[in-house]
């Protein structure tokens, strides 16, 4: 996952960068690397584990989903971890995902302002 990041975060970086790279390849490769994080994470959860209703399901579409209310930030509480190691993902993605907000924010305020 650190390695997600890196990447994700060097391809920001205006230093290296010689040419005007349109803001729309920042805005595709925000997208693919937020289907790439939700689908690990969720990946993760099935392997610790979520509970929903007293039952504990390992269920990759009830993952996904989770996944993407935690990312998002928006938690329903229908389906939580049920394990210390599940926490700590939930913790670690709802961290991520106001870092990826916030890139998402900067790239479409660059695309507003330049009319790239």
């Amino acid at each position: 996952m650190y390695c997600i990041f890196v990447v994700f975060l060097a391809s920001f970086s205006r230093a290296r960068v010689t040419y005007a790279r349109p803001i729309v390849l920042d805005l595709v490769f925000l997208a693919n690397t937020l289907v790439v994080i939700i689908v690990s994470f969720a990946s993760l959860y099935r392997w610790a584990g979520l509970k929903t209703d007293g039952v504990i399901t390992h269920d990759l579409w009830d993952c996904i989903y989770f996944s993407i209310t935690t990312i998002t930030t928006v938690g329903f509480g229908d389906f939580y971890p049920c394990s210390p190691p599940g926490r700590v993902i939930a913790a670690t993605e709802a961290l991520s995902g106001y870092f990826l907000l916030a890139f998402l924010a900067n790239s479409i305020l660059e695309l507003l302002k330049t009319g790239r």
